[in-house]
Parts: C-alpha cells; sequence; structure tokens
C-alpha cells in the first residue's frame, strides 16, 4: 500500500478568545492560563473587564503588569476592571501610557498583587490623577503601593498590605482604608499637599508613622492601632479620631498649632477612644486646636493626657500611668468601681 507525504505539525490555534502576552483588551475578556509575559503583560483599553479566573499573571522580575490607555470611545465612565487572581514579579502594576490622562476608574478587585514595585500610578502626574478602587486583595512587597496625580482618589476595601516601603506617594487627592489589615508597612505617606485620609474599621500595625503632619486632613474611625512608632503626629489641621483602639504605640495621638491658614483647617476632635499600654497617649502642644472627650487611658509608660488647653468634651478617664498628673488640660475620672 502506498503511503502519502505525512501532514506538517503546526500549531493548533490559540482558542477564539483566549488572552495571550501584549494582546490590548477592550471589553470583557477571561484568562485560561497562567501567563508569564515580557514587558508589557497586558494593555487595557477603554472599558475593560479582565477575569484572571484564579490564574496568575507574572513578570518576572520586570516590566508592567498592565498599561493603562485611552480608546476612540469618549466614554467619560471607562473603567478598567481586574478580578480573581494573582500579579507578580512587575516593576509596575498599573501605569498609564505616557501623554494620556488618567482614566475615571482603575479596580482591582480580589487580586494577589506579590512583589510589585508600584502598584497603581499616574506617569505623567497631569492635572488628572487617576482614580483607583481596590477590594478583597492582598499587595506585599511592593516598594510604593499608590503614586498618583492630583486630583486622586483611591480607595482599598477589604484588603491585606504586608511589607510594603511606602503605601502613599504624593498625597494629593482622598486616600480611604476601610475595612484593611495593614502590617509592617515601615513609611505611610509622604508629603501631603491638599490629601486628606480615611481610615475606618481598618486594622495597623507595625509603622513608623501613620498620619503625618503633612496631611491636611484625616478621619480614624473604629480601628485598631497596634505597636506603630506614631499613629497621629502633631499637627494644627483637622483630625477626626472616633471610637478606635491605641495599643502599644509610641505616641498615639499628638496635636499642633496651626502654622498656616488653608485646606483641612479645623480642630483635632478625639472622643471615645481606648488608649492601653502606649508610650504617650495624648500630648498636644500649647495653644493646639482639640478636642477631647470619652476617652479612656490607661497604662501608658509615659503621658496618659498632657492637652494643656484643650477643650473638655467630658467623660475622660484615665489611671495606671506613669507620669502625673495623669491628665493636664481636661478632667479626668479615674478607674470605676
Amino acid at each position: 500500500m502506498e503511503v502519502g507525504p505525512t501532514p506538517a505539525v503546526t500549531a493548533s490555534p490559540p482558542p477564539v478568545g483566549e488572552v495571550r502576552c501584549g494582546d490590548t483588551l477592550t471589553g470583557r475578556h477571561r484568562l485560561t492560563r497562567d501567563l508569564v509575559c515580557d514587558g508589557v503583560g497586558l494593555t487595557l483599553a477603554g472599558s475593560v473587564t479582565l477575569d484572571l479566573a484564579g490564574h496568575t499573571l507574572d513578570g518576572g522580575g520586570s516590566g508592567v503588569a498592565f498599561l493603562r490607555v485611552e480608546d476612540d470611545s469618549e466614554d467619560d465612565d471607562a473603567a478598567a476592571t481586574v478580578l480573581d487572581g494573582v500579579v507578580r514579579g512587575w516593576d509596575y502594576g498599573f501605569r498609564e501610557r505616557a501623554g494620556g490622562i488618567g482614566p475615571p476608574g482603575n479596580h482591582a478587585d480580589g487580586v494577589t498583587f506579590e512583589d510589585v514595585g508600584v502598584v497603581f500610578r499616574d506617569e505623567n502626574r497631569t492635572i488628572l490623577g487617576m482614580d483607583v478602587s481596590l477590594r478583597d486583595s492582598v499587595v506585599t512587597g511592593a516598594d510604593v503601593v499608590f503614586s498618583l496625580g492630583y486630583p486622586a482618589r483611591a480607595v482599598a476595601e477589604g484588603t491585606r498590605f504586608e511589607r510594603n516601603e511606602l503605601l502613599i506617594a504624593g498625597a494629593d487627592g482622598g486616600f480611604e482604608f476601610r475595612d484593611c489589615v495593614l502590617v509592617d508597612n515601615p513609611l505611610f505617606a509622604t508629603v501631603a499637599d491638599i490629601g486628606f485620609l480615611t481610615l475606618q474599621d481598618s486594622e495597623v500595625r507595625g509603622s513608623d508613622e501613620v498620619v503625618s503632619p503633612s496631611w491636611s486632613g484625616a478621619t480614624l474611625t473604629g480601628s485598631t492601632f497596634v505597636d506603630n512608632d506614631v499613629v497621629v503626629a502633631a499637627s494644627g489641621s483637622g483630625r477626626e479620631v472616633h471610637g478606635n483602639r491605641f495599643l502599644g504605640n509610641g505616641l498615639a495621638v499628638g496635636a499642633g498649632t496651626r502654622w498656616w491658614i488653608g485646606w483641612g483647617d479645623g480642630p483635632n476632635v478625639v472622643v471615645d477612644n481606648v488608649f492601653r499600654g502606649n508610650h504617650d497617649a495624648i500630648v498636644s502642644e500649647p495653644g493646639a486646636d482639640l478636642h477631647l472627650g470619652d476617652n479612656v487611658v490607661t497604662g501608658s509608660t509615659g503621658w496618659g493626657i498632657h492637652a494643656p488647653g484643650a477643650v473638655d468634651l467630658g467623660g475622660n478617664r484615665a489611671w495606671g500611668n506613669a507620669r502625673e498628673p495623669q491628665c493636664t488640660g481636661v478632667v479626668c475620672l479615674g478607674r470605676q468601681s
């Protein structure tokens, strides 16, 4: 029997809709396998949703995982959304193409970022900054997590930040952490010209300084701060500190005098907090606009409440703190019988 020529073996074409390294995506896509890419992993144009479907996008230690570009749709609500996977080994997680303008929304939901140099960045630092939403994710080992233009807005919910060198660089805009865990991030933020920070229902451990003096405004509610060097540094800008727990910090809350008039002016209002085992719990400079009420301060190795000239809202209690008097500037009750 005569045998014909053996057919040439050709590579099977990729499945229809399969995402490959270097693709430009718009619309809805789903990853079908792990990808290891060089340079730019994937380009996200206009309105795009990418479901990683539990897969990994790996850069091998360099490059940009997601390059964000505008398309021609003129959609003012265009947003890039990345879901449910692992993004690791990149210099940059999200980065904008030079010359573009920050899109209205960039979201990373359920994504684990591992060893990413800069997770979100407005490359141009133009007048319009990038809006970022990060939910149910893990961010570890980054040099900088958020570095955005003005006016920027970043919201993190249900996300863990661990062992990142700097969380926020150039904090011009609003930054919100809700129901987050932040562990061993040495520097929380660099200079914040007109930046506002919100920490709600979160846990912060092991930072050198959480709320620096340069924030124009800050709100801390329902959160726990443990073993940080400084939680709220002395500042004349407005601070709302309500319903938190401060445990074993160096300085829990400081308050300073205003040195300029402008963004964020307002009192430091510290109400209904528990301070236990800090070095100094509440310390203010003379002339600080500090309002205190219903705080419980115990076991400080330094000052309990040292707030000359504070506005006394009543209900403060202090005992077992190393320095006397237990309270200066407000009337304090002792231990309840």
